[in-house]
């Protein structure tokens, strides 16, 4: 059925057009079903996190821009889009978040992915989007999510993607293969600082707790970068209070599953800490 009310949300299944307010989007994301495109005008503040439950297209048209110090998506699936295995996509949207820090971003990210299923995975395609102004982290990936996020701009971000699995869920459920679907893809984006960034991360890649990420062909311009710390760190077991499974009593989060790295280029470092911090898991750096 056709929605219509004060705010700007038009349109019906397939198809829904929204002003970039969060109030509008939030009405045209109500009434989509899986599937459906809703597309994105406009510039506008948000005060409020946009939760999604179910693998739907958010489209940008005409660049529009979205302020908010703090997370602007959270991809929450329900059992119906983890059982069909929803993928949710995000395009052509500039995402400012006024330089908000990683507690302001309640350590998560800008968009977030959380599936907490033990047995059906979902996906996220990232594309074509500008993520800027945060000490914080771009995307974070939990739980069985795969995926890919390319041609992005991550301008003047501590870390562009994080990627974590569900532990042992993970590992008792997860091949050991490189190359395969069952990835999440960081690919052809563009790193950078348009303006002075200072001392610590800066663009630094985790992975860990049963990730599986595949890293290549992206480019890191560390211009007006000040002294950026490590960037590519890829967690094995961490102890500490126990969590359930085999190695219960020994840790407290299990290690990456798989990470490749290669065809990457890295321009105007100066002093980074260091690049590769590989404590887990198999690694393909071809």
């Amino acid at each position: 059925m056709p929605i219509s009310s004060w705010a700007a949300c038009t349109g019906s299944s397939p198809n829904w057009s929204s002003s970039a307010d969060y109030e509008s989007v939030n009405i045209c994301v109500s009434g989509a079903k899986a599937g459906d495109k809703i597309t994105v005008t406009g510039n506008a503040a948000w005060t409020n996190t946009l939760v999604i439950t179910r693998g739907i297209q958010l489209i940008g048209s005409g660049d529009p821009t979205i302020t908010r110090k703090g997370q602007f998506i959270f991809y929450y699936p329900d059992a119906t889009a983890q059982a069909a295995h929803d993928t949710l996509k995000i395009s052509n949207i500039i995402f400012n978040a006024d330089n908000a820090t990683n507690a302001e971003l309640g350590y998560g990210g800008l968009i977030n992915v959380n599936n907490k299923s033990a047995t059906n995975y979902v996906y996220l395609v990232a594309n074509n989007n500008t993520f800027k102004n945060t000490s914080g982290t771009g995307i974070y990936v939990m739980g069985r999510c795969y995926g890919v996020a390319y041609s992005n701009i991550f301008d003047r971000i501590a870390m562009p993607i994080r990627n974590m699995g569900k532990d042992y869920i993970s590992w008792n459920n997860e091949m050991q293969a490189y190359g395969i679907s069952e990835n999440f893809y960081f690919e052809d984006n563009t790193i950078q600082f348009s303006s002075s960034w200072p001392a610590g991360n800066a663009g630094w890649l985790e992975t860990g707790q049963g990730g599986r990420i595949v890293v290549r062909y992206n480019t890191w311009d560390l211009t007006n970068a000040a002294a950026p710390g490590e960037f590519w760190d890829i967690h094995g077991l961490q102890g500490g209070a126990a969590i359930p499974g085999p190695y219960e009593g020994t840790c407290t989060a299990y290690s990456t599953i798989v990470s490749e790295y290669y065809g990457n280029k890295i321009i105007n470092q100066v002093n980074a800490y260091r690049w590769m911090y590989h404590r887990g898991g198999w690694m393909l750096t071809p």
